[in-house]
């Protein structure tokens, strides 16, 4: 079996490396700098925020989650290391706490209270497993919208290629927002219960919907 090196010189001690599904490699170093490169290690982006040294690195989607457990702040980071959004989790992203399911949700595991000690050698924490939607986290919104029970939403067809269609009973729309993955808004369209989305690349969407009576209500988008 034949091994490929390739060296390259950096000025600062890599801390974390981070190697995606789409061949590029995010790496931070000492000096907060986080800068992407590609499968030959060339330089394609650097990062204009500074990140700490010892953060978690997780890929979900077209981002980068970056994540220092300390505050359990989490930057996320888009393809050409641009900082898009941050939010807050109520755990932290690391290998062996957290894992993403088929549905781009997060598993995550943590710890409530303080350390409990029964002997010398023996302690435990109380601890939790959540099942986190990082849509709804990023736009601000849980994942139980109460109001929404009240309303019978039908969005067609989903998945699409081009025109979504929106359809409620109990009141009009006023606003239809779309928005991607880290929380970024992409369309709007005013006074209609449809909007297109032909243009965009295949991706999950969030899609909000804004009633007459200032109430919202949240559905996901397939573009296929």
């Amino acid at each position: 079996m034949l091994n490929d090196y390739k060296y390259i010189k950096v000025d600062n001690r890599i801390n974390r490396i981070a190697c995606t599904s789409g061949n590029t490699n995010f790496m931070i170093t000492d000096n907060h700098e986080l800068t992407l490169y590609n499968k030959d290690l060339e330089v394609l982006a650097r990062g204009t925020e500074p990140y700490s040294g010892y953060a978690s690195l997780f890929e979900l989607g077209d981002y980068l989650l970056v994540n220092t457990y300390w505050d359990n702040l989490v930057k996320v980071v888009d393809k050409n290391a641009q900082l898009v959004r941050s939010f807050k989790l109520p755990g932290e992203l690391t290998y062996t706490r957290s894992a993403k399911d088929a549905s781009n949700n997060i598993i995550l595991t943590g710890r409530n209270g303080v350390q409990i000690y029964t002997y010398s050698s023996y302690s435990w924490y109380r601890g939790f497993i959540h099942k986190y939607n990082i849509l709804d986290q990023m736009l601000g919104i849980g994942e139980q919208v109460e109001n929404q029970k009240n309303y019978d939403i039908k969005v067609y067809p989903n998945p699409t290629s081009s025109i979504v269609n929106v359809a409620i009973d109990q009141d009009d729309i006023y606003k239809i927002e779309l928005y991607d993955f880290s929380g970024k808004l992409i369309l709007t369209s005013v006074k209609s219960n449809k909007i297109d989305i032909s243009k965009l690349p295949k991706a999950l969407y969030f899609l909000k919907v804004e009633l007459m009576n200032g109430n919202n209500l949240y559905e996901k988008i397939v573009k296929n």
